[in-house]
């Protein structure tokens, strides 16, 4: 029987028959081949015996295992399949029969270890890649957290940890909202939830009071939920408002320089009106002239120093500002210098004037313009502004433009945009 079976294979397989089960079980240890086909009646050790053995060593603990024998009958085969073979042959067989059973187990067999194989060399690569990623995302200088769809942390990186100041280990799988009380209330919790429900991305840069930090967070929404990048910018806020503070006390030493310079002429007339006035011998009516040129003077210092208390009373608090108005003031303060220049300045207002922001801001923007305008001007020439209504983005506001025109060179220009309701965060610092 054996020879007569190995005949069979060997016009499709490569076989290599064997004696009885010990060395069966020897040679498929040895050398694991892809199907082992025996006989249940074999010395020194059966074919449940062998079958068995091999299901007990991994190496071998797939191979696919037929049995042949001559019992018959349903109990027999049962038998068989429940000791863990693949397949049960009863004697006699055809040879069609051997052929396409041993057939059809090996092919099986070599695709399952091709799937095997294949899906074990996608596991690594995705280790590889989780490892890689994981790397990554621990080397970045920006903290990183992924929240599911139920707002569970499933992963973050040790410096969105660190932002928190609490250990990774409290936080992975932790409710977001339940982690950092408040959170949901806060601009960050509303962009959160905004990109989970609509799927588009959102970028925030905010303070955090709870952490006493600024952060700028980018959100990047998947089917699974949400990626989040967070990067403590204090630094730079600080930084900037350090730049804004030092930009602030320059431009108004500046304006201080001004307001001096202004104030100084007409009291240096004054003296010297009072001077001829005291000393002078002619008729009274040549006093009185000197007298009332003299109050003019004085009233123009005063009118200086009221429009520069003015500047500097409260500047903390939005009110609702003249821009034509506030304008004309400034160009008072800078009459002189324009005079001394010959640099006419021309007003153009075609709209209601009107915004709602910090006068201090304004004021010192004007003032900035005007100096710079005036600085820039190598060559007389003049200044054009005008206030006119403007439309941004559905929003309704104020366009403010700033001309440098000069005899021989192209015109500059400068344009500023206001809201008519310009929160004081936005309000612009410097010109």
């Amino acid at each position: 029987m054996r020879e007569y079976v190995q005949r069979l294979l060997e016009r499709r397989f490569d076989v290599t028959a064997l004696g009885d089960g010990e060395q069966a079980l020897a040679e498929a240890l040895e050398n694991p081949p892809d199907l082992v086909l025996t006989d249940v009646m074999m010395p020194k050790m059966d074919g449940f015996q062998l079958l068995h053995a091999l299901r007990q060593d991994p190496a071998t603990a797939a191979l696919p295992v037929i049995l042949l024998s001559a019992r018959a009958g349903e109990e027999a085969e049962s038998e068989g399949m429940e000791a863990g073979a693949d397949d049960y042959l009863i004697k006699p067989f055809t040879a069609r029969e051997l052929m396409a059973r041993v057939g059809a187990h090996v092919s099986m067999y070599r695709l399952r270890c091709e799937l095997t194989e294949r899906e074990r060399e996608l596991r690594t690569r995705a280790e590889v890649a989780e490892r890689h990623y994981r790397t990554i995302v621990e080397s970045i200088m920006e903290g990183f957290v992924f929240i599911d769809r139920n707002w569970r942390i499933r992963y973050a990186n040790e410096r969105w940890a660190s932002f928190a100041g609490m250990a990774l280990s409290e936080l992975i799988g932790s409710d977001l909202w339940s982690s950092f009380p408040g959170l949901d209330k806060s601009e960050f919790g509303y962009a959160y939830k905004n990109a989970m429900h609509t799927g588009h991305g959102e970028q925030i840069e905010q303070y955090y009071e709870p952490l006493g930090r600024w952060y700028h967070v980018s959100i990047f929404p998947s089917q699974d939920g949400i990626s989040i990048f967070s990067l403590d910018v204090t630094e730079q806020h600080l930084q900037q408002e350090r730049l804004m503070m030092t930009e602030k006390l320059a431009a108004t030493g500046r304006l201080a320089a001004t307001i001096a310079h202004e104030i100084n002429n007409p009291l240096e007339s004054v003296l010297n009106l009072i001077y001829l006035s005291r000393t002078s011998m002619t008729n009274a009516d040549s006093i009185k002239q000197y007298l009332l040129t003299a109050e003019k003077e004085i009233t123009r210092v005063s009118h200086i120093a009221r429009h520069t208390l003015g500047f500097y009373r409260d500047t903390s608090m939005p009110a609702q500002i003249d821009l034509e108005a506030l304008l004309k003031e400034v160009l008072i303060v800078y009459e002189s210098r324009l005079h001394a220049a010959a640099i006419p300045v021309q007003v153009h207002c075609s709209a209601n004037s009107t915004v709602k922001g910090l006068r201090g801001e304004m004021h010192q923007v004007f003032s900035n313009l005007i100096s710079n305008s005036i600085d820039a001007m190598p060559e007389p020439g003049k200044i054009s502004i005008a206030i006119r209504d403007s439309y941004r983005d559905g929003t309704k506001g104020i366009e403010i433009t700033f001309r440098i025109l000069e005899k021989e060179f192209q015109p500059r220009t400068c344009r500023a945009c206001l809201s008519r309701s310009l929160p004081p965060s936005q309000m612009p610092e410097q010109a």
